[in-house]
């Protein structure tokens, strides 16, 4: 019997130093599971975010898509007008001497898309940034009918369609 107690002393110190161990293993376990857990919700709010902005970029892009939809028709017209246009329409609007109003808003309307981009009807912004939007200065930017027309379609080719509008 006395051997036998000695065999389960032996085996008790045995199972204590097992059980120490697990118990280092288990607190491992416990502090990496912890860590874990925090990198899951935070990956998960991640995806979340991640889900949102798709369904808004998604939103966007239909809404855009619909209005590109509906303004392509009046784009294509327009173009198609442009490419009919001729310098004598563009001598005639240069020699009005006071033009109707809306000739006027579209002159400075194109003043402000032809300001410093490399065409040859240029405007330049003074030194502040604003443009003289007067009849005197749109005619200058109509000088020339020809470059004008030609600068025109330039831009609706080269500015529009290569994202160079400011």
């Amino acid at each position: 019997m006395a051997e036998l107690n000695k065999i389960l002393e032996v085996k008790k110190v045995e199972v204590d130093e097992k059980k120490a161990e697990a118990e280092k293993i288990e607190a491992i376990v416990k502090v990496e599971k912890e860590i874990v857990e925090k990198e899951s919700a935070s990956a998960q709010v991640t995806l979340d975010e991640a889900k949102n902005l798709k369904e808004f970029i998604e939103n966007k892009k239909a809404d855009i898509e619909g209005k590109i939809a509906v303004a392509m028709p009046k784009v294509q017209e327009t173009l198609e007008k442009l490419d009919k246009m001729d310098k004598k329409e563009v001598d005639f609007i240069k020699n009005l001497a006071n033009p109707d109003e809306k000739i006027k808003q579209i002159m400075f309307a194109i003043m402000h898309l032809f300001t410093n981009v490399d065409l040859d009807s240029k405007v330049q912004a003074a030194p502040n940034g604003k443009i003289d939007l007067t009849w005197p200065n749109a005619k200058k930017l109509i000088n020339n009918p020809g470059k004008f027309v030609d600068d025109l379609k330039k831009y609706g080719k080269e500015e529009v369609r290569n994202n160079k509008v400011k």
